[in-house]
């Protein structure tokens, strides 16, 4: 992973910044886990994404017919679809705007 030059400087910075204060070794493993967690949180929000754009464009809407016994057109099921689409894509941005003000505030 340090191999990388990206992962390197940041690494660099990071040693600097707290190296002095906590334990190198687990200074690299506090790091690493980070890295971990980041590139798994990235990988999960490109894979909603891409789960939802897919969605958006087919639609599925022989499996809303078959499956869900559903009796709309494939116009308004798709109008729907991308209704209900923007309706949690907005209540996503309103909470985490929240969380995001609301740690902001927070005295450190």
């Amino acid at each position: 992973m340090l191999s990388d030059p990206s992962f390197r400087e940041d690494w660099d910075a990071i040693k600097e910044r707290f190296g002095k204060k906590v334990d190198e070794q687990e200074l690299l493993k506090v790091f690493k886990f980070y890295i971990f967690n980041s590139y798994l949180l990235g990988s999960l929000y490109e894979a909603m994404n891409s789960i939802r754009s897919n969605l958006k464009s087919s639609g599925d809407y022989s499996t809303y017919i078959m499956e869900f016994d559903g009796k709309l057109d494939e116009l308004t099921f798709k109008y729907l679809l991308t209704k209900i689409g923007e309706y949690y894509d907005e209540k996503f941005v309103k909470k985490y705007g929240q969380n995001k003000e609301q740690k902001d505030e927070q005295p450190k």
